[in-house]
């Protein structure tokens, strides 16, 4: 489990991205694996290799289909 201000992933996959960082939005992205993102109201999504999720810090929910690549090329 990945706790952070804006949320909670709960891993059940392998290879992620989570950027939380303060007043941004705080954005979970899925490469392969699969896991589920909580917000601080307890509402949970589950996300599938190539998405990725969006909490606002006005809380708001989003997900979208995205190039994992360009999200993760800093790994290299």
């Amino acid at each position: 489990m990945v706790k952070t201000g804006y949320g909670n992933v709960e891993v059940m996959g392998t290879s992620f991205d989570v950027k939380a960082y303060p007043d941004e939005n705080f954005e979970t992205t899925l490469v392969e694996g699969s896991l589920k993102v909580i917000n601080r109201m307890n509402q949970v999504t589950t996300l599938k290799p190539g998405q990725q999720s969006v909490i606002t810090p006005a809380n708001l929910f989003s997900m979208s289909d995205v190039n994992t690549n360009m999200i993760t090329s800093w790994m290299e």
